[in-house]
């Protein structure tokens, strides 16, 4: 599970200059990509753009490239041949004149011709692949922290299932006595206001008005629901979607819940609750 939210930056020394990565992501319900780079590196973009959207499935992500080119670097070349024919001149000389003084390498070197300066020339090719590699890290490393993110996100979110769960075992507690403690007090007011009724007609009625307040499928559905949240976060993927889903559920249960209950510790969890909900629900939308 990772976050949405992260920064990474990479740079890049290479012998004809400098290549960085800046890539910042937040929450966004979709994947959205903005990318900011000189005009005369366009060609990348699209490339770039691709390599992306391998690497991040949700999130807004916006991303500064920058390269630096060194002017004017150059290599030296030495004409051999030419080093070769100089030698073989310089010997044929010496058998003529032998009191002659030897000339040194250097002196050789400073022959027009011998020592030749050859300028580095960068192909557009060997500069894509060298941003797409830089790209490449920059993304690893913002995938690093997402998933640190994630993790982090991941403690929290379990916490809150805990206490969550716990209010629901409450509920679960509390519901069969106060039922039962609803239904008499059900009984003695029907009595009091009706009289003597007849029984098949007066048990009916009780049952109807029990049925009305009967939680338990609400019950079932919050503890169905918190266990998927429970699987959810130790799943790798794009979970975020559908954590998002189970706490409008949650949400809806606990809110029955509320409207139905027929004691006040029933109340006061079904707003616990519905606190708690909230509260996952506002971390849940940085999870990618």
């Amino acid at each position: 599970m990772k976050s949405m939210t992260a920064f990474a930056r990479v740079e890049q020394q290479q012998d004809w200059g400098k290549i960085s990565w800046e890539l910042r992501s937040v929450n966004q319900r979709y994947l959205e990509i903005y990318l900011k780079m000189a005009e005369n590196l366009k060609t990348v973009e699209m490339p770039a753009r691709e390599k992306i959207k391998q690497s991040i499935g949700r999130g807004k992500l916006e991303g500064t490239l920058q390269v630096d080119l060194t002017e004017g670097e150059s290599s030296f070349h030495v004409d051999i041949n030419l080093v070769n024919r100089l030698v073989q001149s310089i010997e044929t000389v010496q058998l003529s004149l032998p009191e002659a003084t030897n000339l040194s390498p250097l002196d050789i070197l400073k022959w027009p011709g011998v020592l030749q300066t050859q300028q580095s020339t960068l192909s557009a090719d060997k500069l894509n692949s060298a941003i797409l590699d830089c790209l490449q890290q920059a993304l690893e490393q913002l995938n690093e922290a997402r998933s640190r993110e994630g993790q982090a996100l991941a403690t929290i979110l379990s916490e809150k299932i805990n206490l969550l769960q716990s209010e629901v075992d409450a509920v679960k507690a509390i519901y069969p006595e106060a039922l039962s403690q609803h239904t008499e007090a059900l009984k003695q007011r029907i009595q009091e206001l009706a009289g003597q009724v007849d029984d098949h007609r007066f048990h009916q009625e009780v049952a109807i008005i029990a049925q009305k307040a009967d939680i338990s499928e609400e019950i079932e559905r919050l503890q169905t629901h918190l266990t998927e949240v429970s699987r959810l976060l130790t799943t790798k993927g794009l979970v975020g979607r559908r954590l998002d889903f189970l706490m409008q559920e949650l949400n809806r249960e606990a809110n029955t819940l509320g409207s139905k209950a027929i004691d006040p510790r029933l109340t006061q969890s079904s707003v616990e609750c519905k606190v708690l909900i909230e509260q996952m629900r506002e971390q849940i939308q940085n999870i990618e």
